[in-house]
Formats: C-alpha cells, sequence, structure tokens
C-alpha cells in the first residue's frame, strides 16, 4: 500500500491497485492460506517488479492473480465452514447488502449481527421453539450455526424486540428492516432449518465470488 501511495499520483490507480488487493485478500484470508511468509515474498516481488513496468497495475494483478484462490476455492470454504463471528463477518455482509442486494448505505451503530437460528438453539430454554423446527440434532446444528447463510446485519431495535421467537415471528420484523437483504430472506423462505441455511450459504458464496473478484 506504501508503495502504491509513493507511485501513483492519481486516485484511479490508487483506487485500482486497493481494490486488487482488497479481493485478493478476502480470498485469501477466508480460503484459511498460511499468513506470514508466503504473503510477505507476494508482497515483495510485486514491489520489486510491477512498477518498473510500464502497465504497472497489469503487472500488480498478474502477482496477486497467480496465487489467488480459485472461485471454486473461495466457494468451498464459504459453504464449508463456520465464520468468525469478527469485523471481517460484519464488513463481508454489509458488502452483500450493498453490492448484491442493491441495499443501503449502512450505519454500524444501528446494527447488530443476527443469527437467524439462535446460536443457543439447544441450550436456552427460552428458544425452546426453535429444536422442533430445525430438523436436526444439537450435533449437527453446531456445524450451521455459525455459517455465512445464518447470519444478517439487523438493527438494534428490532434485533432487541424479536428476542427469542421463532422464525414465523422474526420474518416480521424482517419483513419491517431498511436492509434488502432482511427482505428478500422473507421472500425466499418460509421455514428455515440447515437445509435452508444451506442454500443461503451457497447463495452468499456465488455473491462474494463476483463481489471480491480480481478481474472485476
Amino acid at each position: 500500500m506504501l508503495r502504491v501511495f509513493e507511485e501513483y499520483d492519481t486516485a484511479n490507480k490508487v483506487m485500482e491497485s486497493l481494490l486488487l488487493l482488497e479481493s485478493f485478500l478476502m480470498r485469501w484470508k477466508v480460503s484459511s492460506y498460511p499468513t506470514g511468509g508466503e504473503l510477505d515474498r507476494i508482497y515483495s516481488r510485486i514491489c520489486s517488479e510491477a512498477f518498473e513496468k510500464d502497465n504497472s497495475i497489469r503487472e500488480i494483478y498478474n502477482g496477486l492473480s497467480d496465487r489467488c484462490p480459485s472461485d471454486e476455492e473461495f466457494v468451498a470454504s464459504i459453504e464449508n465452514k463456520r465464520v468468525r463471528l469478527n469485523d471481517r463477518t460484519n464488513y463481508i455482509l454489509s458488502r452483500l447488502e450493498m453490492d448484491y442486494y442493491n441495499g443501503i448505505e449502512l450505519n454500524f451503530d444501528e446494527l447488530d449481527r443476527e443469527h437467524i437460528a439462535p446460536r443457543a438453539s439447544f441450550t436456552a430454554k427460552k428458544y425452546s421453539a426453535w429444536p422442533s423446527t430445525l430438523g436436526t440434532t444439537e450435533a449437527q446444528f453446531e456445524q450451521f450455526r455459525d455459517k455465512l447463510g445464518n447470519l444478517t446485519l439487523l438493527e438494534t431495535d428490532k434485533n432487541i424486540s424479536i428476542g427469542a421467537d421463532p422464525f414465523e415471528k422474526k420474518k416480521e420484523a424482517y419483513a419491517e428492516s431498511k436492509l434488502k437483504m432482511n427482505q428478500q430472506l422473507c421472500e425466499d423462505y418460509n421455514s428455515w432449518g440447515t437445509n435452508e441455511i444451506e442454500q443461503r450459504t451457497s447463495e452468499l458464496a456465488n455473491a462474494m465470488v463476483q463481489i471480491w473478484n480480481l478481474d472485476s
């Protein structure tokens, strides 16, 4: 990034370079590629060689794309793993809202990360309505509860109001949400279980391929 800022004096070139780097890093991190030495070598090679060429943006692209996880690897990593409940996941959800669902600009001070099927569906008494509707065992649900398809963003006041509600009641809050992803959730699903989590995870994984695409 420092070399990019040093070399380019136009905003377009800076942004083009940073978007390439973001797409590369998102795929690298989500696909659980190793950090440290390998990344250092990639960056070092780009900084040493790319800016000496006539089309340095193309050289940055070539240097990143040579080691970038493929679409298939990226999708498989999203579909088969539980996401970390951190700021990166919030960012993924926000980009999905804006870029895939053509939704609103987000203010995270007013939003919570929401598990559609609660994480404690089988362990907390207040969620007693959930185990029978999920159609699975507690052990199996462990593999699904933190998948991307079971997550959304929701206005804090609505998240508080739905409390321990079953999916049918949650949908009422989702329908009133300003977020397009929640409105679409209501249109696409009448019930919520592991099959629906799997289906939505695959949909979002394929959307992420397009959002974080080095060729876009």
